[in-house]
């Protein structure tokens, strides 16, 4: 089974193994990130039909959903004619604390990890056991997008691959904008000023998530991260500024050349 995701909200769906193994999505589960699939599964039933006694939460569920925040923002350049461009992010199954510092990265684990590809017009969720398909889905990509992907996110993939995931094309977006302010920024001070969207979540939260067999909650606020640096990604290209709130909550803005 793999994730498909429409409108940031999750539904499970039965997938058929592709060559060696690797989960595909159908062609009509999700056409790009703002297609609605007419006939969706009963994503919950089928989560515990896969996962047993593990929790699910709806995506529709609660006050901080993702699925309506896109509702008149329209972000042009969905589609990259001829280049695939991957944005990327992942959640971990310990803390740094819990594995002994920053310094040891490698040792968090993943929990969950999402891509969107430009190329396919499509999400991916991967687990543990399909860590080999994400770096390999990475590796392919004309160019990978994150926030702080290259220092934390890589580094738990190299927990797992003797590949060196800093040779692949990258854009941080987040040191890329650290070059220009000299100081880091974190997405929801970027994606609140310039998309009027907050994160849903927090790293720890979904670490706790994680401890509780919470794979679906993990699954819905790492895609709305994708998501989210995707829409900042091509708000930036698009307009050469993007905005982030300082630490007195003012609106500031900053030049970008994505």
């Amino acid at each position: 089974m793999c994730f498909a995701v429409v409108n940031c909200q999750v539904r499970v769906q039965y997938l058929a193994l592709g060559e060696r193994g690797a989960l595909r999505f159908p062609a009509s589960a999700v056409r790009d990130d703002r297609h609605i699939d007419s006939n969706p599964l009963d994503w919950q039933d089928i989560f515990f039909e896969n996962f047993g006694n593990q929790k699910t939460a709806s995506a529709e569920d609660g006050e901080n959903s993702p699925s309506g925040f896109v509702d008149g923002i329209i972000c042009g350049l969905a589609f990259m004619s001829g280049r695939n461009i991957v944005y990327f992010d992942l959640e971990t199954q310990r803390s740094a604390q819990e594995v002994g510092g920053w310094d040891r990265i490698r040792d968090m684990g993943i929990s969950v990890g999402v891509t969107y590809s430009t190329e396919l017009g499509r999400y991916r969720i991967y687990g543990e056991p399909q860590v080999g398909e994400l770096v390999q889905e990475l590796l392919k990509a004309d160019l990978v997008v994150g926030f702080n992907h290259f220092r934390f996110d890589y580094e738990v993939l190299h927990g797992y691959s003797v590949v060196d995931l800093t040779q692949v094309p990258t854009l941080d977006l987040m040191m890329d904008l650290q070059k220009t302010l000299n100081h880091r920024l974190s997405l929801d001070a970027v994606a609140t000023a310039t998309l009027g969207a907050e994160k849903t979540a927090e790293g720890l939260q979904a670490i706790q998530w994680f401890k509780e067999g919470e794979l679906l909650k993990i699954a819905e606020y790492c895609c709305f991260d994708v998501k989210v640096t995707k829409m900042i990604h091509e708000y930036g290209m698009a307009n050469k500024t993007v905005y982030y709130k300082n630490r007195f909550g003012n609106r500031m803005s900053v030049a970008v050349d994505w």
